[in-house]
């Protein structure tokens, strides 16, 4: 089926695009705008769309025959819809296919597809460059061109992936398949094709499969046949499947070479003694990971480490149903799992597993002392008691990351850990509220013998001298302290000491005094107490060994960050947070003073992540999830949507933009990238690529309300106020986007300049609709024979001003505008404002018609919108 058979059948849906944007104001279903902040916005977003769908028509000749043959086909009466009609947006998204958004995506400009992004989620997701024009997925390079600008485009959004892999790397030409990185399945499926058996077909030598089910779609088990032919796979994602679907999954992929197994979302049912005998069939699985499960119980638990004999990591995240039971059982059966991470995990007491019998007894609550192979633990608000967790070191002495984050962890179990675990290379204390001063002696004393990586955010009963104690080896609270050989922390390699409100400025004076040599990465952020001046010390006195530094939240000026680039030459990540000071000129001085600089954060620069090189210096400040990009290096996505990896990485996966924006660039590695305003053109603070889809529409809506301006408007009014008098010239807010109505001049109400015909609203309203494109002389004379007289004074003052770039009245100038009121009619019913004439300030008419809007007028009626303008009403 070709294109022009796909347009005519569809053609229909296209032309009630900016009716059904219409109509979605006055329903209920209006929930599909990208940035929903109230109705006047969707209002806005209406007239932005409707412009879009009248731009389609009119400028693309393309389109001619196709609406000669609609034209001619309703004349006939043969127009049969292919389904019910629905009510705003979602009529959208159910009628116009991706072929459609194909054609339209290959004939219109980028400017059009920036403006109808702002309307509909449907338009935001498909307005990318890479899918503007669809290439034919049945042949072999049309199905790599595919799924190059499904990689480059949609990036799982809602799964906050940032992952980008550009499209002509060579290894991508190789194996595509093996590219494919946390895309949402359901989206391959809106292409209108059998993509499960396609991607198999000409992707043989895939390795990961992205997520297999969700709540709209659920695969069926002969799906799982075609699976069984990727004998490379090596890792999947089992989404919102019941124990069945999973049964029959891994029945099917008994012969490829599976490693890592996720399952997230089990809530239809627990696992079975079935799951778990496939389970231990599959003989390379290594990784097993278990996400928002409230079916996992305490059995399945178990069953997992005694079925799966090569399994070597075990991850829970938000798994209500496991207790303390449980945990002591999987504990106590361990034989090979090498890392162990159980997150939000509340293990509280065994009252729910003690009623279910009589065996459960409090002497089942202890955990074996047996040494064991355990290398990684991560145990993150899982409440376990304290008893309990300090019976863990003796048996893992080979520990080389732990992190512990929960209230349950005191200065004794940092104690044990520190006497049995000297082979810890990364610890992470995050969040444990209990710990003191005490801790930080007992990790100076330590006979660490690699550590290079601690993390101390959030611990807010630290005070200065324990620091001071942790780099001088001894308590400074003792009258005579012994002597020591150097601490352990003046060859730390990462520090991080967010949030630490008992800190100050002696820290960062003993930091500048004691601090080892191999100091790399510093995070000192969120210390209120901690000045600009004292940061300007460390700086001076310890910046030249630095590469990545964090002083966000932290109050500095100027000064700092002359400082920083005076002495900070080896830079490569900096975050300085939210400075309202530094504007786009700073941070292009710190680019150009930096030469090593890679990543820079600050508000008016955009959102850029933290670059680790595989350490854990910045594991404190947000959980992150870690994946393995193409090139087998590991990247981290932390909870902000901030991606890390290496530097080979980032330089080429940054540059893969979702809007133009600022882009610091040298020797083609992007600095920071923030998105642009669709209505403006000007960058928007944090709004960048690497940001989350709601965040960026939050900050967009934002930005939009707080009254930026077309330049477009802002020519034209500047050309208008030329053209009348000086005093009118000086004003300001005209064509306010906020208010795109009607011009928002800040005049007294009986200067000379308020005398103006410039100000009557209600021939301004119909010039501003002119120049945006939302009404045009023939929808006016159409609708004129239904309205009051009112109404076709307004459409005749509309007419007179298309024949003068200056809207007037027939009033002289000596006029004064309190004598002639006429009333102001609504842009979207048309209709009479209530309270609302030409006699009050322009501020006035906004609000009132602002209000207006709000309570719920009514739509126009179809024949005044596009279709009559088109004739074919």
């Amino acid at each position: 089926m070709n294109n022009d058979t796909l347009f005519d059948e569809n053609i229909a849906s296209i032309l009630q695009i900016s009716l059904s944007a219409l109509e979605a104001t006055t329903g209920p279903d209006a929930t599909m705008g990208t940035v929903p902040i109230s109705r006047s916005q969707k209002v806005r977003d209406a007239v932005a769309l409707n412009k879009f769908g009248i731009s389609l028509v009119e400028k693309k000749l393309a389109l001619t025959a196709c609406l000669l043959k609609f034209q001619a086909t309703c004349a006939l009466g043969a127009v049969v819809p292919t389904e019910a009609p629905k009510r705003g947006f979602a009529r959208i998204n159910s009628k116009v296919p991706m072929e459609v958004m194909s054609i339209i995506f290959d004939c219109l400009p980028s400017g059009d597809l920036y403006h109808a992004c702002l309307v509909c989620q449907q338009w935001y997701s498909l307005a990318n460059r890479s899918l503007w024009r669809v290439p034919d997925p049945k042949t072999q390079a049309g199905f790599d061109k595919m799924l190059a600008g499904m990689i480059v485009g949609h990036q799982a959004r809602s799964y906050r992936t940032a992952l980008r892999v550009p499209s002509l790397s060579p290894v991508f030409l190789q194996a595509p398949g093996e590219y494919i990185r946390a895309i949402q399945y359901k989206y391959w499926f809106k292409l209108a094709i059998p993509f499960g058996e396609l991607l198999i077909d000409y992707a043989p030598n895939l390795k990961v499969l992205p997520r297999i089910g969700f709540f709209s779609f659920m695969p069926q088990v002969s799906f799982f046949d075609k699976c069984a032919q990727l004998l490379k796979l090596q890792s999947i994602i089992l989404d919102c499947l019941s124990p069945t679907y999973i049964d029959a999954a891994l029945s099917k992929l008994l012969v490829a070479r599976l490693k890592r197994l996720k399952i997230v979302n089990l809530d239809n049912g627990d696992l079975d003694s079935k799951v778990f005998e496939r389970m231990s069939a599959l003989r390379y699985l290594e990784h097993l990971a278990v996400s928002f499960s409230q079916a996992f119980s305490d059995t399945t638990l178990c069953c997992v480490a005694k079925s799966a004999g090569n399994l070597k990591s075990v991850a829970i995240d938000f798994a209500p149903g496991l207790t303390l039971v449980g945990f002591c059982e999987f504990w106590n059966s361990l034989r090979s799992i090498e890392s162990i991470s159980f997150e939000h995990v509340n293990l509280f007491s065994n009252e729910p597993q003690g009623r279910r019998g009589s065996n459960h007894t409090p002497k089942e609550l202890v955990l074996e002392q047996k040494l064991i192979k355990l290398r990684h633990l991560v145990l993150v608000r899982t409440s376990l008691p304290t008893e309990l967790l300090h019976s863990i070191p003796p048996s893992a002495k080979y520990l080389t990351k732990l992190k512990l984050s929960d209230g349950t962890v005191d200065d004794m179990t940092v104690a044990l850990f520190a006497q049995h675990c000297v082979h810890i290379e990364s610890l992470s204390l995050t969040a444990s509220s209990k710990l003191t001063d005490a801790s930080l002696v007992t990790l100076a004393n330590a006979d660490f013998l690699s550590l290079h990586s601690l993390s101390l955010d959030y611990l807010i009963l630290l005070t200065d001298t324990g620091v001071a104690s942790l780099f001088n080896g001894h308590d400074f609270s003792e009258e005579t302290p012994p002597k020591r050989k150097s601490s352990v922390a003046r060859r730390l390699v990462s520090l991080s000491m967010y949030g630490c409100n008992g800190l100050s400025d002696a820290t960062a004076m003993t930091l500048s005094a004691e601090a080892g040599e191999r100091l790399r990465n510093l995070n000192i952020g969120g210390i209120p107490h901690l000045s600009g001046e004292g940061v300007c010390r460390l700086v001076a006195a310890r910046g030249g060994q630095l590469q990545r530094l964090s002083v966000a939240g932290v109050d500095v000026d100027e000064r700092v960050l002359m400082a920083l680039q005076t002495n900070c030459s080896k830079l490569h990540s900096l975050d300085l947070g939210r400075q309202k000071w530094v504007d786009r000129a700073s941070a292009e001085q710190v680019v150009k003073s930096l030469p090593g600089l890679r990543v820079l954060y600050a508000d008016g620069v955009g959102h850029a992540g933290l670059l680790e090189d595989g350490e854990d210096g910045w594991d404190g400040v947000s959980l992150s999830t870690e994946f393995e990009s193409g090139n087998g290096v590991a990247c981290r996505l932390d909870s902000l949507g901030r991606l890390d990896t290496a530097d080979s990485i980032w330089a080429s996966t940054v540059r893969t933009t979702r809007a133009s924006g600022w882009t610091f660039s040298r020797s083609s590695v992007s600095i920071a990238t923030t998105s642009t305003c669709p209505v403006c053109q000007r960058p928007i603070p944090h709004a960048t690529t690497l940001a989350s889809h709601v965040e960026v529409n939050n900050l967009i809506s934002d930005h939009i309300d707080a009254g930026c301006t077309d330049p477009l408007l802002e020519a034209q009014s500047r050309k208008r106020a030329r053209q009348c008098d000086a005093t009118v010239g000086d004003c300001s807010g005209q064509f306010c986007a906020k208010h795109r109505f009607y011009a928002d001049h800040a005049c007294k109400p009986h200067s000379r300049a308020a005398s103006n015909p410039q100000k009557n609203p209600s021939s301004t309203q119909h010039s501003r609709a002119q120049s945006t494109g939302t009404l045009k002389p023939s929808s006016a004379a159409a609708s004129s024979n239904k309205n009051n007289s009112s109404t076709a004074n307004s459409a005749n003052a509309r007419a007179s001003s298309s024949s003068s770039s200056i809207p007037h009245t027939p009033t002289s100038s000596k006029q004064s505008p309190n004598n002639s009121k006429l009333p102001v009619a609504c842009p979207i019913c048309r209709k009479n404002v209530d309270g609302a004439d030409t006699s009050m300030s322009a501020s006035q008419v906004n609000m009132v018609v602002t209000r207006h809007i709000d309570a719920g007028c009514p739509a126009p009626a179809k024949k005044n919108g596009l279709l009559s303008f088109l004739g074919l009403s």
